[in-house]
């Protein structure tokens, strides 16, 4: 009878976990707009990551102005700076970041964006 309802339990926490999956809030891929980025979700920001990328906004700025054009980073390490952003659903159950890259020497963006999902 326990075995029973432990099984139960069980596959009602992987239905709902699955439901959450597929039914999570996803925006479509979208071009960078700083007035979305700034006030939008983590979804509408991990939305236009792979434009960031494609166009290489970043790519020669200063760290002054790529806070001036995302804002503050929410993690901020030496060489690179975490920007939270739900690019796939496993993004709302841990930390998922866009990591820009500042070049040692120079302090400015380089190689692209990543992201750490």
């Amino acid at each position: 009878m326990l075995r029973r309802r432990s099984v139960i339990i069980i596959m009602t926490i992987c239905i709902i976990g699955l439901f959450v999956l597929i039914a999570a809030p996803y925006s479509p891929p979208q071009q960078f707009d700083q007035q979305k980025w700034l006030s939008g979700s983590k979804s509408v920001r991990g939305s236009m990551v792979n434009d960031i990328n494609n166009r290489r906004l970043l790519d020669g700025k200063t760290k002054a102005e790529v806070e001036q054009l995302l804002g503050k980073p929410d993690l901020n390490a030496n060489d690179w700076w975490g920007y939270e952003v739900v690019t796939i659903s496993r993004c709302y159950f841990w930390v998922c970041r866009m990591q820009v890259s500042f070049d040692p020497q120079t302090g400015k963006a380089i190689g692209g964006v990543g992201v750490s999902d």
